[in-house]
């Protein structure tokens, strides 16, 4: 059965190796709440390190204007 705190946890641990759409899809679920607690600040952070960090940081960075 499918589960949005298990997703967490392996996007997470992808991201922690750097995966990029691991860390943006982090920030999104924080943003909404889904599979984590719901914080603004938290997904902020996320998606700021994606921006900055990123492989396609041009479409990170549209995404993060869109929450900051």
């Amino acid at each position: 059965m499918f589960s949005f705190s298990k997703a967490y946890d392996k996007f997470k641990e992808a991201a922690t190796y750097g995966h990029t759409l691991s860390g943006y899809n982090l920030g999104v679920m924080h943003y909404t709440g889904l599979g984590t607690f719901k914080s603004c600040n938290v997904a902020n952070a996320f998606l700021k390190h994606v921006v900055t960090m990123g492989e396609n940081s041009i479409y990170m960075a549209h995404a993060y204007k869109l929450v900051e």
